[in-house]
């Protein structure tokens, strides 16, 4: 029978691999990432996280950027685990940070799980908040990672389906506003995992 620190391991590698496939291009794979995080990471009154049952949630440890935080006093809206990515004749994207956060993320500081968790990561143009934990529960509950649900809440259905992060592009030959090729959540969500497999990388043996 397989021990929870196994079936640890092989939805790291799993992790790794969702992670590949987003970064080729198939951006569909973040509810995939978000329900193996949502696995290793989420607690309920029913159900332990892989974190929890092997005891690492208290040991594990996230590398951390002053930067990669939304600023709260800011009224603008705010994506700090996303790089805005003008490409001419293509558009602009949300890529998430990954690597480039060690040069452009701040200050850096360790922080323990629940800091990550319920850090805010996203603000959007009437000031809805989003934790790590808001986007992954959302993607898993609503989204179809483990279940879905038509009736998403406002605030997530404002961000996911109608530019609530409220970023556009204007060019000469396009003078009408158009939102970005891709959706900040997925970015987001794919900077999360970056975070955690690196975590648990310097965690597990």
């Amino acid at each position: 029978m397989r021990d929870a620190a196994n079936v640890l391991l092989e939805k790291l590698e799993k992790l790794k691999h969702f992670n590949k496939f987003y970064d080729e291009g198939q951006e569909s794979f973040a509810v995939d990432i978000a329900t193996a995080i949502r696995t290793i990471c989420k607690d309920s009154k029913t159900t332990q996280s892989l974190l929890e049952q092997t005891n690492y949630k208290s040991k594990i440890i996230f590398r951390m950027y002053s930067d990669l935080r939304v600023n709260e006093e800011n009224l603008l809206t705010s994506s700090p685990l996303c790089i805005m990515k003008l490409t001419t004749g293509v558009g602009a994207s949300f890529e998430p940070k990954l690597d480039d956060a060690k040069q452009i993320g701040g200050n850096e500081y360790m922080a323990e799980f629940n800091l990550w968790w319920e850090q805010i990561v996203i603000k959007d143009a009437v000031g809805n908040k989003f934790t790590r934990k808001d986007l992954i529960e959302t993607l898993c509950d609503k989204e179809g990672g483990a279940h879905y649900d038509s009736k998403l809440d406002q605030k997530s259905k404002n961000l996911f389906y109608e530019n609530s992060i409220a970023w556009n592009v204007v060019s000469s030959n396009h003078p009408t506003p158009k939102p970005f090729n891709n959706k900040v959540h997925y970015a987001s969500i794919r900077h999360i995992s970056y975070e955690l497999v690196g975590a648990l990388s310097d965690l597990l043996p």
